[in-house]
């Protein structure tokens, strides 16, 4: 191999390797180098033997003794890792039985995850973009994803991006959900908020959020939503963002539920902590907010009387709802079939068990 490609091979199968075993810090923090290198692999690891294998096929079809080891070593990785997805079915599947969510049965989309893991658009759904919902310019927008042919008003859910408070965009996060979710029926708003900065106030965030919250509410027969009750959702601090507004109890919205994927929950209050269900998504390899953080918050949610629901997903890193994956296709099932199971117990329609942990 030339040394262009010795480098390229070289960084691509440092990614592989460290998807196998990130590094997990003391404690969390809003950039690690070995999130960096991980998260994308650990969900597209066929896309990333892909481009290892542009650089190295040259150098194997000559009978490089290096560019055959490197490319060994890379498809063992990603078998590896394959494999290890597979794996958040199955931790899914019992977290949600305890809590009386039935079996998750939705096929996987093989051409897409082979073909197009990025692109999550679906000829069923409506994207209404840009949206104002307050006053900042950039910070109070949100886009809308809603059934092209509705039945009925569509139940209505709210997702916040994540981003440390610091940065993000609702064009970012759990684009695969929002499109399943609206093609079954959901009207779906992705919000953001403005992050902190240029003397944006510390509670800034959580102020547009329940602002974003309440004017969907209030304004979702225009869009053909019911907004009498909600599910919230929200990944890493938007988790956090939406459980605290989910758990405060002068929040004017009635909340069915509130779904947060590898969540940052330091500063969630629980001491007036209203008895809304929560279901907590984690990786057990996730290197900004270890999954040590997410059990220790579940432990306090549910001694403040919240019904959290906790699954942990080996091997999974921070980020894992952004692509279509084996993983991300799991997690999707798992959001739907919760959202759908919170929204009729709220609804009283039938009476299931009660939700545990």
């Amino acid at each position: 191999m030339g040394i262009g490609e010795g480098i390229q091979a070289g960084f691509v199968l440092l990614c592989l390797l460290t998807a196998l075993r990130p590094p997990i810090p003391r404690r969390g923090s809003a950039f690690d180098l070995g999130f960096l290198l991980s998260f994308f692999t650990s969900e597209q690891p066929i896309l990333t033997l892909a481009w290892l294998l542009v650089a190295t096929t040259p150098g194997v079809a000559r009978g490089n003794a290096v560019a055959i080891a490197v490319t060994a070593v890379a498809a063992v990785a990603v078998t590896i890792i394959l494999v290890r997805a597979r794996t958040a079915r199955p931790a899914l599947e019992a977290a949600l039985s305890a809590a009386g969510v039935g079996p998750l049965r939705t096929p996987p989309p093989w051409w897409r995850i082979l073909l197009l893991p990025i692109v999550s658009y679906r000829p069923d759904v409506r994207r209404l973009p840009r949206r104002r919902y307050g006053p900042a310019r950039r910070g109070n927008l949100l886009d809308l994803y809603l059934p092209r042919h509705p039945q009925g008003l569509a139940p209505l859910f709210v997702y916040v991006h994540g981003g440390a408070l610091r940065t993000g965009s609702r064009l970012l996060g759990a684009r695969p959900l929002f499109y399943r979710l609206a093609s079954a029926g959901w009207a779906v708003a992705s919000i953001d908020h403005r992050l902190l900065r240029g003397g944006v106030p510390a509670d800034g965030p959580q102020q547009d959020v329940r602002a974003a919250i309440e004017w969907l509410a209030d304004h979702a027969a225009e869009f053909g939503a019911d907004g009498s009750r909600v599910v919230l959702a929200g990944s890493s601090s938007g988790a956090g963002l939406m459980t605290a507004a989910a758990l405060t109890p002068d929040l004017r919205v009635p909340v069915a539920g509130v779904i947060g994927f590898y969540g940052y929950w330091g500063s969630v209050p629980l001491d007036r902590a209203t008895p809304v269900p929560l279901l907590m998504m984690h990786g057990s390899a996730d290197s900004l907010v270890p999954a040590r953080d997410a059990r220790a918050f579940a432990e306090r949610a549910r001694a403040a009387g919240v019904p959290v629901t906790y699954a942990e997903l080996p091997y999974a890193q921070h980020s894992f709802d952004m692509f279509h994956s084996w993983r991300t296709h799991a997690v999707v099932d798992a959001a739907q079939a919760y959202a759908e199971h919170v929204r009729v117990r709220a609804d009283g329609v039938r009476a299931d068990p009660p939700l545990s942990g």
